[in-house]
Parts: C-alpha cells; structure tokens; sequence
C-alpha cells in the first residue's frame, strides 16, 4: 500500500505486522501486542533521501558517470503504480504484463 498519508512511502502488511518505509526511514509494528508497545523498530534517515538522490543526478549529468540508480529501477518503482491506476480505470483489475486489447 502507498498514499500521501504520513508523508506518503510505502507500507507492507503481513499477518503478523506492518512494515512502514518512506524516505525518512522506516518503522515495523506488531501485530496483537498493547498499546504503546509499537512500534517495535524505528530507524530515522539522517539526510533526506530526496537530496541524495537529486545531488547524485545532477553529478552524473557533470561527470557523464552512471548514476547510483538506473533508468531501469525507476521505471520498476513506478510501474506498480501505473498498473494500479490502468486497474482502477478499467474495472478494478488487470493482470501483468498487460494483454492488448481487442
């Protein structure tokens, strides 16, 4: 799951707990245990991940270097995405990689 909610990032929730990950770090949950005993683990970034990233690109377009992260793994990010609204526009559901339509 992914939303603008909490400052966005990412969520993966299993039966026994939530995994959270956004650009300032991440936080893992429990499930079934009392309030005020989660979150279970927290680690903060120091250094906001978006000015890593953004000093890293423009260094490459310097130094002509390949950057940290390729073309490839940003389009594999968004494609999730991208898929989940191709779902929500025609019907609630699609299946990958997607067929052509007739």
């Amino acid at each position: 799951m992914n939303s603008s909610i909490d400052d966005g990032g990412i969520e993966f929730r299993g039966t026994e707990g939530t995994l959270k990950i956004d650009r300032g770090g991440f936080t893992v949950h429990r499930e079934g245990v009392e309030k005020g005993q989660n979150p279970v683990m927290t680690e903060r970034s120091f250094k906001d991940g978006t000015i890593t990233h953004m000093e890293n690109f423009f260094e490459c377009i310097k130094s002509r270097k390949e950057p940290n992260a390729p073309v490839e793994a940003g389009v594999a990010a968004a494609r999730a995405g991208h898929i989940g609204n191709y779902a929500f526009r025609h019907g609630g559901q699609t299946s990958w990689p997607l067929k052509a339509s007739s």
